[in-house]
């Protein structure tokens, strides 16, 4: 798989063009690292070679373009942690360091042989799972952690060509692939995992771990946004709640609203510093209403009668008396069609009868 360097697709190579310069290629590979506390260390190795399969590792223009290019890939990391980059809390420990002691692997025409280069520019960065909403507790220690190809995810033409795993003291109790027709590591051990991929078909777009993770606490999914809901009213048209986003950036909020025989959320999108009203159509009070970013509680709130409100919405005592209107409606209607059905009869009969009147009146020689 190749494509534009600017995309940086996954890690067979990638091609780019340099101002001014001829057209070359990227070797990528991936090598993402488990440690106790919930560490995670992700390496991304880069080596240029020509189209011609030459390296390139210690041309200057090339070097440069690389280094201005290492946000990107950063963005692409935090991607396999996270769906959301803004809640992983992490940090760039090596940005486009040379290395002549490692080693890329390429399929370089595309064949299904892997050529290996020696050399590499390392980009390194390590971040915190107890921020990463790619993390689910289990229970009794355990945790099912999922890492994306972030490149799948944004073409699916394509993907990460040299995956490893390690782990560092922490435990693989199970490990699995999506989707299940993908294949599996080439390589496998107590502590490393290797995918190698030739084709999107062979590709995972993500793999998930159950760990024992020693000295991890997960605190759940982050917020996106800081806000607080600003009231919460009860009126003839149900619940309505307003919250606003206190924060600079927009993001996802639930809003929450339980009573004693009802429970619903909402999920909306907050702008920056904005507000939004949400309706709950029938609630019974009293009802509270909680507000949620991520699985982190916000903001709190009784809701008020508004004026008009009562203090059962009108589905409560429907639900009561509903049976007995209904009910009522059906006798109303068949009373209302026999007095029709009646009336019509006699309306009929009376027609008859004058028409017989005049029937005879005519007979008798008088004007019709």
């Amino acid at each position: 798989m190749k494509a534009a360097i600017l995309a940086l697709c996954a890690l067979t190579a990638a091609l780019f063009t340099a101002y001014a310069q001829p057209s070359y290629w990227i070797a990528l590979n991936f090598k993402v690292t488990f440690r106790e506390g919930g560490v995670v260390e992700v390496e991304a190795k880069l080596h240029p070679f020509n189209t011609s399969g030459a390296s390139l590792i210690g041309v200057r223009e090339v070097e440069s373009e690389l280094i201005k290019g290492s946000e990107r890939i950063v963005d692409e990391i935090v991607m396999m942690l996270a769906d959301n980059p803004r809640l992983l809390r992490y940090k760039v420990t090596a940005r486009m360091e040379r290395r002549e002691d490692e080693t890329v692997f390429c399929d370089v025409a595309n064949t299904g042989q892997l050529a290996e280069f020696k050399g590499a520019y390392l980009l390194r960065v390590e971040a915190y799972l107890n921020t990463s909403n790619y993390v689910r507790p289990l229970g009794n220690g355990l945790f099912e952690v999922k890492v994306r190809d972030s490149f799948t995810s944004i073409d699916p033409r394509s993907w990460i060509d040299v995956l490893e795993f390690r782990f560092e003291n922490i435990e693989v109790r199970e490990y699995r692939w999506e989707p299940p027709f993908a294949h599996g590591p080439r390589a496998r051990t107590d502590s490393l995992l290797r995918w190698i991929n030739f084709n999107e078909l062979e590709a995972p777009d993500f793999y998930v771990f159950i760990l024992s993770i020693p000295g991890f606490e997960y605190s759940g999914e982050p917020p996106e946004v800081a806000a607080e809901i600003t009231g919460a009213w009860v009126g003839g048209d149900g619940l309505r709640v307003k919250v606003r986003n206190l924060d600079s950036v927009g993001g996802y909020v639930y809003v929450r609203a339980l009573s004693r025989d009802f429970e619903q959320a909402r999920k909306v999108y907050l702008p920056p510093g904005g507000e939004r009203e949400v309706v709950f159509p029938s609630v019974n009070t009293p009802v509270e209403v909680e507000l949620y970013s991520g699985s982190v509680l916000l903001s709190r709130m009784e809701a008020s009668l508004s004026e008009g409100g009562t203090a059962e919405a009108p589905a409560a005592w429907l639900r009561t008396a509903l049976p007995v209107l209904a009910a009522l409606a059906v006798a109303a209607i068949i009373t209302a069609l026999a007095v029709h059905a009646v009336l019509k009869r006699r309306s009929g009969m009376r027609a008859r009868e004058g028409y017989m009147v005049a029937e005879s009146f005519c007979k008798r020689g008088m004007p019709c």
